[in-house]
């Protein structure tokens, strides 16, 4: 049993109501949110069942962190298998992702399958310990490269996060969560949504905070047992309407901000404090063709990261910090889902293809006056992607995928990979294969950045590179009165090892 990292949480309190009209709360059951629980989206583009998908995949549901009692996504991906989570300190400090024994910075995270890390990290790497989890529905993990799908950084595999959407058939439903404990922790969550004829809505608010505890070791002879506070609060919005029949529009907006105090180990400082605070906003359009057969959609999206470290002088130090990383990505995203059918030999035939660009932008100011560290740059992508899979027989599942990066200051990359999975009923398992190349772009700070006289980057630098295959075999048990009461998974990963 995995206990959550909040050892104080003390006790807690979920609700959840549904008002259908005319209908008093207290006659309804709870309805859950539209959730896609058997199939993967983050591996092929297209919705397809787990079993079929040629990788090592986690599911982590909405019912996984309510059980679980997960606070951050830190926390969720804690006991994730090949992912190896650390964390600098206690809530909302620096935590890295390490998949399969690969950088931190080779892990894509996507929100709704768009790019989140934030571009004015000097390594492009993701904090894992700064989301919350209130508006998430699921996670996907998917181990192994996935820059034929995403592009950049999905060297090590791609974490994508899926935002909650509205109940089916229900027009008004409240839901949330309250939890109290000691060192003054607090986290409460409060939604509302609801489907009516021809539109959907959605708006879910969260809090968090907590005392947390002092970073400084008691064997120091500097530390003042000074606590490191955390704040946290992010808001959710989305609307989407039906515009006709097989055509929907709809638009998300999420903000996020945390606030914290650090620690100059082995001494306690009193006035050294961070923040950190993401927009993220899409509108998105899609459309069906031929008879459903074919979906087109748009989607255009905005994140904006912006994060301020400071430290003032005091009783205990001298040293003064102002520190600023302004992250910016623009990305517009053009996509297409056909089902082919049967075409001779394979059924169920699938292809997608598309085409993305993405803007990055960056200033950032760190370090001493006398060695600051100054970046303020630009960069656009286009990238091609295309994908395929279909079955052979009744038990072959076969797939790939192919992309071309395209950027203005960097020789492009063309990504590529292939998978087969084999389904084996009669042991309750399936088999699969799969081989790719990924890559790392380099990023602003490392081809544009300057750090006082001494340092400049070089914008000539080249991707970061790999190769990457696989093996595995999983197997459901019969265990608690039913068939997958337990999954064993054996797989077997040339660790990507990025050139």
């Amino acid at each position: 049993m995995r206990i959550p990292s909040l050892p104080h949480l003390a006790a807690s309190l979920t609700l959840a109501a549904v008002l259908p009209a005319g209908l008093p709360a207290a006659a309804q059951a709870p309805v859950p949110a539209q959730t896609l629980p058997d199939t993967i989206v983050t591996a092929t583009r297209i919705p397809t069942p787990a079993a079929n998908v040629p990788a090592g995949i986690t599911v982590i549901t909405r019912r996984d962190i309510e059980e679980s009692g997960y606070q951050t996504l830190a926390e969720a991906l804690a006991t994730v298998p090949g992912l190896r989570l650390v964390q600098a300190g206690g809530l909302g400090q620096q935590a890295s992702a390490f998949i399969r024994g690969a950088n931190s910075r080779h892990v894509l995270v996507l929100l709704d399958g768009v790019p989140v890390n934030d571009p004015s990290e000097p390594n492009g790497a993701f904090n894992f310990g700064n989301e919350l989890l209130g508006d998430i529905e699921r996670i996907e993990i998917v181990r192994g490269p996935g820059s034929a799908l995403f592009g950049s950084g999905a060297i090590g595999g791609t974490i994508n996060m899926i935002t909650r959407r509205a109940p089916a058939n229900t027009p008004f439903q409240v839901f949330g969560d309250l939890a109290g404990g000691t060192q003054g922790t607090a986290r409460g969550v409060l939604g509302v949504a609801g489907t009516t004829t021809g539109w959907d809505y959605l708006a879910v608010g969260q809090g968090f905070s907590s005392q947390g505890s002092d970073a400084t070791p008691r064997r120091f002879t500097r530390d003042t047992r000074e606590t490191e506070d955390f704040r946290a609060a992010a808001g959710t919005a989305r609307f989407g309407v039906n515009v006709a029949e097989g055509t929907r529009v709809e638009g998300l907006l999420r903000w996020r901000e945390n606030h914290l105090e650090l620690d100059n180990v082995p001494n306690d400082d009193p006035n050294y404090d961070g923040n950190d605070r993401r927009w993220f906003g899409q509108l998105r359009g899609e459309t069906t063709l031929l008879n459903g057969a074919w979906t087109t959609g748009l989607r255009a999206a905005y994140t904006e990261d912006r994060r301020r470290y400071s430290n003032l002088p005091d009783w205990r130090s001298p040293a003064t910090t102002e520190d600023y990383f302004r992250g910016q990505r623009e990305t517009y995203d053009w996509g297409n889902r056909i089902r082919l059918g049967d075409l001779g030999p394979f059924t169920q035939a699938g292809l997608a293809f598309g085409a993305t660009y993405e803007r990055e932008n960056v200033e950032a100011r760190s370090g001493s006056p006398a060695f600051r560290s100054v970046t303020d740059a630009t960069a656009n992508t286009t990238a091609l992607h295309a994908g395929v899979q279909a079955r052979l027989g009744e038990r072959l599942d076969l797939s790939a995928g192919l992309r071309q990066d395209n950027a203005e200051d960097y020789d492009g990359y063309t990504s590529w990979r292939l998978g087969a999975v084999v389904l084996i009923p009669e042991i309750t398992s399936r088999a699969f294969v799969s081989a790719g190349t990924a890559f790392k772009a380099p990023s602003l700070f490392q081809r544009y950045g300057r750090i006082g006289t001494t340092f400049r980057g070089n914008p000539d630098l080249d991707p970061e590179s790999s190769f990457t295959w696989e093996a595995g075999l999983e197997t459901d048990l019969p265990l608690f009165g039913r068939n997958d009461g337990a999954t064993t998974n054996l797989t077997y990963s040339r660790a990507p090892s990025a050139t």
